[in-house]
């Protein structure tokens, strides 16, 4: 959830709750060089008298100046916009009385808010849609051009954008609006351009309108509704005395630039821990893109003359600390921290603890986002034993998407050592991934099919259990060749926990069962087995559907073949045997894994592929060309009493294939 307009606080406690004749203040430190007339600053303000921080003010020389506390985000952040008066310092401070908001005409500022889906045709009907929505963000943008929502996902949201722009001239503007579903542009109030309804962009100016503008700063308010699908807003205009209509580009507008304050002086107080909580990245942790993991960076507010004499201590709220001045700490998990920060200096105690609201930036460009393994320096320090179990799961699964596979070790093992305080979901995740690890690094299989029968019956819910019975199984049948110990998991898997195992985790038990059988040439038993997997559907196709995708299957594997493309024709020959078990008993598909085998000069496996499917079936279509293609590979081993046997069976077990001619040329110049 992100921060709103309602103006949420949450209040940190760096110092008691101000009053009027000891307001904290913060001194404005404005940029080295900048020529604007209005900033923004963000800062903590422990002890704010009024929640919504209408007692926010900015003064210089003593005097209050133009400004407005637009929004208190999810950690308690204060925004605050305000015009600079002189050179001289400038102050922001709270905990007095209420101010009169007085917002700079600067910048452009954008909100965002819910949207329920409700057609907009006209200016009236956004604005109820908008009064009715919750606001989901508020910021401050260069300008009103965008193809994605910077404060969320990009479906069924209201965007209003307000700022404004220098009319350098008297003259007629054109102003333009091009959007993905509706939009209206205003001009000091007044409605200039529209396209109403749902639709896409059009890429041109075609919905556009002229206003007169004297010479000065004017108003431009930008409403917009997006459904679902593509995006766009757009706002471009055509400026007297200019013959071109071009996007309003950021300088068009007053600028409102950035400015930071320094630490809080409160009469009396002394040396005030003080911090300021700041997304210095994120990247993705998981493959489907939905989960993020958030870089912040924690900027200490106490001078370094001040820090001097005083020790640094935090804690991030997940069981990790830092003891460095202003560190960076790597989030696992979007949410809400409790962070601290203690300066010490003997018995001399000063600490600040804020609740912090991590998530990642919307608005952040995808070439911007973090490679995860930019953050592994960071992320191995921590000290995993005293972190909250989820937490240091997630630490795990960092590990594992980054392939440190030693690390995923040493934090499932640690996870494990304290797995009497361990929810069950934590629990097999965490034996789970170190498991599949185990097995993937090589070095132990049987300590790896161990970890898994022993927490097997330490699984209340049965699903779970079954997992790691299938996950020892195929230990023992990929890797320790041992088909009696793994037909004994997939049974347990098969007979025991059927009624209640996940239905993927079911299927790979009843093919892997079919495998075995078809190892020992157990034709009819392999068949059921692997019948009763294909009756588990791995999609919602219909019939119809199933028997097209089957055939692109084989036919791709077929392309890429002749394409020599054999990782492709690999990886689509292990789809069709997932999707459609029995095709592995029925020749097509053996026919060609075997032209693979012989592309890829494996001729023995080969021969092994024929003879046991024409042992499980013998009727097989397919049997006069796969006897053909064991030839070859009998062939290309140099054994040619092996070559003469398999193509004599073409012509005494399968009298009527259409080949026997080719066969019997063949046979007589292998004799020869």
């Amino acid at each position: 959830m992100r921060a709103t307009l309602a103006l949420i606080l949450i209040l940190g406690s760096c110092l008691p709750c101000a009053s009027a004749d000891g307001a904290a203040r913060r001194e404005i430190v404005f940029p080295e060089k900048s020529d604007a007339d209005a900033f923004e600053i963000v800062f903590p303000a422990p002890g704010l008298a009024r929640p919504d921080a209408s007692d926010v003010r900015v003064f210089a020389d003593d005097k209050d100046v133009p400004a407005w506390a637009y929004r208190v985000d999810e950690s308690g952040l204060v925004h605050v916009v305000f015009e600079r008066r002189g050179e001289g310092q400038h102050f922001v401070s709270w905990g007095g009385d209420a101010a009169k908001p007085s917002p700079p005409k600067a910048g452009v500022l954008l909100e965002i808010r819910a949207y329920d889906g409700h057609e907009v045709n006209s200016i009236a009907d956004w604005r109820a849609a908008w009064d009715k929505g919750k606001s989901e963000g508020l910021r401050f943008v260069p300008q009103i051009f965008y193809g994605h929502n910077p404060l969320g996902p990009n479906d069924n949201f209201l965007s209003r954008f307000v700022g404004w722009f220098r009319a350098e001239r008297e003259g007629d503007y054109l102003f333009a609006t091009d959007s993905d579903d509706a939009s209206f542009l205003l001009v000091d109030g007044k409605p200039v351009a529209e396209w109403p309804g749902g639709h896409g962009a059009c890429g041109n100016a075609s919905h556009s309108g002229t206003t007169h503008l004297a010479p000065g700063v004017h108003e431009i308010e930008y409403l917009h509704a997006q459904g679902s699908g593509g995006l766009l807003m757009s706002a471009a205009w055509r400026p007297a005395g200019s013959d071109r209509v071009a996007i309003m580009p950021p300088d068009a507008f007053v600028a409102v630039a950035k400015a930071s304050v320094r630490g809080i002086e409160k009469p009396g107080a002394g040396l005030v821990a003080d911090f300021l909580p700041v997304n210095a990245g994120e990247s993705v942790l998981d493959p489907e893109a939905t989960e993020y993991i958030v870089k912040m960076r924690f900027e200490n507010l106490a001078s370094e003359a001040q820090l001097k004499d005083y020790a640094c201590r935090w804690s991030f709220g997940d069981g990790t600390t830092s003891a460095q001045p202003s560190p960076e700490h790597v989030y696992l998990a979007e949410g809400d921290y409790d962070v601290a920060l203690i300066l010490s200096k003997g018995y001399d105690e000063r600490k600040c603890a804020q609740r912090i609201h991590v998530t990642r930036d919307w608005d952040r460009e995808t070439g911007a986002i973090d490679l995860r393994e930019a953050y592994y320096d960071i992320v191995k320090a921590y000290d995993v034993a005293r972190m909250d179990a989820r937490a240091a799961y997630r630490v795990m699964y960092y590990f594992e998407r980054i392939a440190k596979r030693d690390d995923v070790v040493r934090v499932g093992q640690s996870l494990l050592a304290r797995a009497e305080g361990l929810d069950e979901k934590t629990l097999f995740d965490a034996v789970s991934l170190l498991v599949e690890t185990m097995r993937v690094q090589g070095a132990d299989y049987k300590g790896a099919k161990k970890l898994a029968l022993s927490w097997e019956p330490r699984m209340k819910e049965t699903g779970r259990a079954a997992a790691l019975a299938l996950a020892a199984g195929d230990i023992d049948m990929w890797h320790l060749k041992d088909l009696e110990s793994a037909e004994a998991n997939y049974r347990r898997v098969i007979f025991t926990y059927a009624q209640k195992a996940d239905r993927m985790t079911l299927r790979k038990a009843l093919v892997r069962m079919g495998d075995i059988e078809r190892w020992r040439h157990e034709g009819d038993k392999a068949r059921e087995f692997l019948h009763k997997a294909e009756s588990i559907p791995v999609d919602d196709r219909t019939p119809v559907q199933r028997n097209v995708r089957a055939g692109f299957l084989a036919r791709s594997v077929e392309e890429m073949l002749a394409a020599g493309d054999m990782e492709f024709a690999y990886e689509t020959l292990i789809t069709w045997a997932w999707e459609f078990p029995e095709a592995q008993l029925d020749g097509w598909w053996t026919e060609l894994r075997v032209k693979w085998l012989i592309r890829n000069k494996e001729y023995p496996g080969g021969v092994a592929e024929v003879e046991s499917l024409l042992k499980m079936n013998p009727k097989t279509p397919y049997a006069p060309s796969l006897l053909w293609l064991a030839a070859d590979c009998a062939e290309a081993s140099a054994d040619k009493p092996k070559a003469l046997a398999l193509l004599d069976r073409i012509l005494s077990e399968y009298p009527e294939a259409t080949n026997k001619e080719a066969v019997l040329k063949r046979l007589e110049a292998l004799r020869k």
